[in-house]
Parts: structure tokens; C-alpha cells; sequence
């Protein structure tokens, strides 16, 4: 009996000290991470992996002006990343996860160093629509479908290797990516690989064929 009245205590202690340890050894920064996600636009139009999926211009053909250019009109352009921070069961009673929100690519892929880094995710929303035709005036003629006002999202890949870029394919009056390889990273932490890629895979899209005026009286 002597020896539990000693023994219990100590493990307590013993317990205690551990568990503070543990706590202390988490350094976590989520530098600039909000626990909110970004309002409004968060993408310049100067972006160039925005650039690779919406050029300034689109053009499509036609029987009387060749290629039938439109400037594109960009209505929304949104992007934001998230990490789940999940805190270890040595947090006891103040344990829960919560997620941080950024619209800066590098700021967010250097917050996956965190050793309670989980579930990267990531949208990118554009929405958009063209302008008129370029050219000057025409006679009337009948023009090959253009779009009207469109909406891509696409989804964050992180992987070990590079995604293989593709095309959406032929027959949309929107010539876009399926998916496109973004940037690399080189985490340097012992839990993460040497080099992570972060690329786009289009998740949905609403790109309406619509009549293009460019010949119309």
C-alpha cells in the first residue's frame, strides 16, 4: 500500500511532464493563415498560371474574317487554399482541429512544414465572358458558335510527382486546360517528401455555346 501511495503520484507527475513536453515540442506557424476564408477577388489577371488558362484574347473560326478574336472580361477570379491543423491528443481538454485560409500560394505551401499540417485543399473559381469581335465591320454572314458568360472551378492537386498537363479537348468554343502542372516546393522537414507539386484539375465547368454577332447586320 506504501508503494501505490508513492507510485500514483509519481505516474501523475511523470504523466504531467510528458504531456507538457509533448506540448512544447508543437511549434506550429501558420503564418498569415486565417481562420476565415478570403471575400472577393484574390487573383491578379497578371498571374501566370491564371495566364495558361485564360488568355487575354480568345479567337474561333470564321468563313468571312478567319479567326474571330474576342477580348475576355474577367468577373470573378478567386483562389483559396486551406490546411487543416489537427491538434494531437496530448492537447487533452483544448484539443480541436481548425482549418486556416490563405489566397497566397507560396505562404500556404510553406505552412504543410507543420508537423499538424493535414488535408491541403484547394479552390481556384473564374468566371468570365467575351467581348466583341475585334475585327471592323463585315458583311453579314453566319459565324461559328462563340461562348457566352462562363464559370470553370478547378480543384488543388498536391502530389510527389508533377501532373501531367491536358487539354480539355476539342469541341468546346473555350479552349482551356483539364488540368495544368502549377509550381514545385522543397519542404526540407523529415515528414514531408523532398519536392512537392501543386497543379489545377478542373472539378466543373458551365462554358455555353452561343451565337457569335460578329457578321450579323
Amino acid at each position: 500500500m506504501r508503494f501505490l501511495r508513492f507510485a500514483v503520484p509519481a505516474s501523475l507527475l511523470l504523466f504531467t511532464i510528458f504531456v507538457l513536453l509533448l506540448n512544447l515540442r508543437e511549434n506550429d506557424c501558420y503564418e498569415r493563415g486565417s481562420l476565415t476564408p478570403p471575400h472577393g477577388d484574390t487573383v491578379s489577371g497578371e498571374d501566370g498560371i491564371f495566364r495558361r488558362i485564360i488568355p487575354e484574347t480568345i479567337a474561333h473560326p470564321c468563313p468571312a474574317c478567319g479567326d474571330c478574336a474576342h477580348a475576355v472580361e474577367i468577373l470573378q477570379n478567386r483562389r483559396v487554399f486551406s490546411i487543416r491543423d489537427h491538434d494531437g491528443w496530448y492537447k487533452l481538454f483544448w484539443a480541436g482541429d481548425e482549418t486556416y485560409y490563405w489566397d497566397d500560394a507560396p505562404v500556404f505551401a510553406a505552412s504543410l512544414r507543420n508537423a499538424t499540417a493535414r488535408d491541403p485543399r484547394g479552390t481556384w473559381t473564374i468566371r468570365g465572358r467575351l467581348g466583341p469581335s475585334a475585327h471592323g465591320a463585315v458583311p453579314p454572314h453566319s459565324c461559328t458558335p462563340a461562348t457566352g458568360e462562363f464559370l470553370l472551378e478547378y480543384e488543388l492537386v498536391v502530389s510527389p510527382s508533377p501532373l501531367t498537363e491536358e487539354p480539355l479537348g476539342t469541341g468546346t468554343p473555350l479552349p482551356i486546360p483539364r488540368t495544368l502542372d502549377g509550381f514545385s516546393f522543397y519542404p526540407d522537414v523529415p515528414h514531408l517528401p523532398d519536392i512537392l507539386y501543386f497543379g489545377w484539375r478542373l472539378a466543373w465547368s458551365r462554358i455555353p455555346a452561343v451565337p457569335c454577332l460578329c457578321g450579323k447586320p
